[in-house]
């Protein structure tokens, strides 16, 4: 119930090495209607996956969330 929601999510997801170059990944934002259709509210793509892929422990990725398209 508000024009500038806030995420604060950690996602971890297992893929091998070997894989990384050809993966991306694409999430979709949408809001919650109880008794009708959910709406898009915006995309994001995280592409390159293997340039996050050095160091060690956990390491942030900030995308900005674009304008979807049902």
């Amino acid at each position: 119930k508000t024009l500038n929601p806030v995420f604060n999510e950690t996602f971890q997801f297992g893929v091998p090495l070997a894989e990384l170059h050809s993966r991306k990944l694409h999430f979709s934002i949408y809001d919650f209607d109880r008794f009708s259709r959910h709406d898009l509210i915006g995309q994001v793509v995280v592409d390159n996956l293997l340039d996050f892929s050095e160091g060690t422990g956990e390491k942030p990725i900030w995308r900005d969330i674009v304008e979807g398209t049902a």
